[in-house]
């Protein structure tokens, strides 16, 4: 009696194990998923049905703002007055907003962990060009050398009140400035960006979103997280369902996580990524 008493038990604990495993993997899959679809429709420059996958907070965030092309594309114009571009200097404008169209590379999902219904999502995202490459330094230190050369050497077109010498004239210093812009893409190199990506699951549809994204180095501070092997994690070791609490013994796991500091992050934030305003006036 007492062995099948003890039969009985073990087979509820394998089945109450395994059922937990189950879902645990499920949960890993269809946060997996999510981030997936997510990038995919970063890269393709759309925005199509992309609030299916994250909030209202990331989507307005710094991380969508500096890969969505159309938003790059609408922030490079507006520094250049439409009206006074001639034919040529136009299409060249549109020539270079067509590399923002194809600035994601690759992205790749490094890991993915579930912990007390919060899941983790490590991803790599390749770009063709570093995302600062535009309002960067180097950039705006040679557009402000051209744009003076030009002013000094082109003095009777600056000051000229004829409209058409005057236009001919901002056009020479908008093709001085996408010349330059030209220029820092061709000699770029491919840049890797790694992201965390925090997500959770809404209690009635029971699909998962992403809530919040950083870069990894502000996650980390300067510490090494756990899943950062090139290789996506699919181990179950330490992991608990997103629809089932945590043991109390297992509570003290949490104190291993990297602790927030005040310590600046070290790498480029997405946030660099706004274009710095460089004078194009000839007056």
């Amino acid at each position: 009696m007492r062995l099948g008493k003890k039969l009985i038990s073990a087979i509820v604990v394998l089945s109450m194990s395994t059922s937990a495993l189950t879902g645990c993997t499920s949960s890993k899959k269809a946060i997996s998923e999510t981030a997936e679809q997510f990038l995919e429709i970063v890269q393709n420059g759309s925005t199509e049905n992309i609030e299916a996958y994250a909030s209202a907070g990331v989507l307005e965030g710094d991380f969508v703002r500096a890969f969505d092309s159309t938003f790059l594309i609408d922030d490079l114009k507006a520094g250049f007055e439409a009206d006074k571009l001639d034919e040529a200097t136009a299409q060249r404008l549109d020539n270079l907003c067509t590399s923002f169209s194809n600035m994601i590379t690759s992205y790749e999902i490094k890991s993915v962990t579930v912990k007390k219904g919060v899941g983790t999502v490590i991803a790599s995202v390749n770009t063709a060009f570093p995302l600062d490459v535009i309002g960067g330094d180097d950039a705006s230190s040679r557009i402000a050398v051209k744009v003076d050369a030009y002013k000094e050497a082109n003095p009777d077109k600056v000051d000229n009140a004829d409209p058409e010498i005057a236009k001919q004239a901002y056009n020479d210093v908008i093709n001085l400035v996408l010349e330059t812009y030209e220029d820092v893409l061709s000699e770029s190199a491919e840049k890797t960006y790694i992201f965390v990506f925090t997500m959770t699951k809404d209690p009635d549809s029971k699909d998962w979103s992403i809530t919040e994204i950083q870069d990894y180095d502000s996650v980390a501070n300067g510490k090494e997280i756990a899943e950062t092997n090139t290789e996506a994690d699919t181990s179950e070791d330490e992991e608990q369902p997103a629809d089932e609490e945590t043991p109390a013994e297992e509570e003290n796991a949490e104190e291993a996580q990297p602790e927030e500091t005040d310590t600046e992050a070290e790498g480029n934030a997405p946030a660099d990524s706004e274009v710095e305003e460089v004078d194009l006036s000839i007056d």
